[in-house]
């Protein structure tokens, strides 16, 4: 083997020493294109409160949905039970005024056989 000259030996370590800067570089590069942690959990906390106003608002718009329905049933049970007072109550009117008729019918027949008795 020869012995390297000073000016081999800084030739050589001049070319390993720009080796490693280009190395350096592209390492750099690739790192700069990875997003830093910071931002890593910046995106999954927007990603995550976004998730949870979304469920919010939709747990909101069901909410209602079950408050307009439960209104709503509790309205028809309301109305079932008018329904059936207001078919009770026509029933005994229509009872009442059966009774009347037939008190009318009897008073009317009273009024003709009296009435009736008297030109004969």
């Amino acid at each position: 083997m020869s012995d390297l000259s000073r000016e081999e030996l800084d030739a050589k370590l001049l070319a390993t020493e720009r080796r490693m800067e280009a190395t350096e570089a592209r390492i750099e590069s690739t790192l700069k294109a990875i997003p830093n942690r910071y931002e890593f959990y910046a995106l999954l906390l927007t990603v995550f409160l976004g998730v949870v106003a979304i469920l919010a608002w939709g747990g909101d718009r069901f909410d209602g949905g079950v408050q307009v329905a439960t209104g709503f049933a509790e309205s028809t049970i309301e109305t079932q039970q008018l329904a059936k007072q207001n078919a009770e109550q026509i029933q005994a009117l229509t009872e009442r005024s059966q009774k009347n008729d037939a008190q009318l019918d009897a008073i009317f027949e009273r009024l003709v056989g009296s009435s009736g008795e008297k030109s004969e």
